[in-house]
């Protein structure tokens, strides 16, 4: 009982050798900056002993979210992890330079709305007055009606036939 309670407790703390499965989850935060993306993926790529140098490279660039270093590292492709990491370096640096260019020109401006005019040679459409009082239905739609009620009252009188004897 003592023995499998230890070997139960010891099996669960043994640290599991990590595959490049782990590489494979990875994606990079909608808000996440790539510097920190890029040296997150660079810590888990030292933990995991089975990848070899092309599977860091592509997963790097397949985890990346949609931007210009992405765009980049596709059209041309890296020789090595090395040279992927050495590309992203300058836009990670072009990422912090936009950062501080934002925070030097201030908080954007929200566009003054223009008012929209109709088109040329159309006047705007104007609302008709409101009628006050009773409806009144047009006399085509009263024939309508007429007609409906006539056929409703002739088969008010007649037995239905639901079922065969």
């Amino acid at each position: 009982d003592f023995a499998s309670k230890l070997t139960n407790q010891y099996s669960s703390a043994v640290a599991y050798e990590k595959t490049y499965l782990i590489l494979m989850a990875m994606r990079q935060g909608e808000k996440e900056s790539l510097r920190k993306y890029v040296a997150r993926y660079n810590q888990t790529c030292l933990e995991v002993h089975s990848a070899t140098d092309e599977v860091h490279a592509g997963e790097l660039i397949r985890s990346l979210r949609a931007g210009p270093c992405r765009t980049s590292l596709a059209k041309t492709p890296a020789r090595s992890y090395a040279e992927v990491l050495k590309r992203c370096r300058k836009y990670i640096n072009l990422e912090e330079m936009e950062v501080e260019f934002a925070k030097l020109e201030g908080p954007a401006r929200p566009e003054p709305k223009k008012e929209q005019t109709p088109p040329r040679g159309r006047s705007p459409r104007r609302s008709l007055p409101k009628r006050s009082g009773s409806k009144k239905t047009s006399p085509r739609r009263e024939g309508r009606d007429s007609k409906r009620q006539k056929r409703d009252d002739r088969w008010q009188g007649r037995p239905l036939l639901l079922e065969r004897q």
